[in-house]
């Protein structure tokens, strides 16, 4: 498994997305937390054909957008889908 730096831009939300709504003003509060002392998690992405699809980590990454960030630190697996939406 290897931990890297990911352009956002490259990064697809999963098909399957267990959370309805992403509260704006949670991930406001997130987005403040990971300014003041940094992203303590990697977000967990898959790697596809082209680009990425997110597996773990939606509101951090929603966070380093709120944040105008470029890139997020991620951990990429290798699962099918399946895994990846119950994994």
């Amino acid at each position: 498994m290897d931990i890297i730096d990911i352009k956002l831009d490259d990064i697809t939300d999963p098909s399957f997305q267990p959370r309805d709504t992403l509260e704006l003003e949670g991930i406001e509060a997130l987005a403040t937390s990971i300014k003041e002392i940094g992203l303590i998690n990697p977000i967990v992405v898959r790697k596809l054909d082209e680009g990425y699809e997110l597996v773990a980590g939606t509101r951090r990454c929603h966070a380093h957008m709120v944040l105008g960030r470029e890139t997020i630190t991620a951990k990429v697996v290798e699962q099918d889908s399946r895994e990846a939406a119950h994994g």
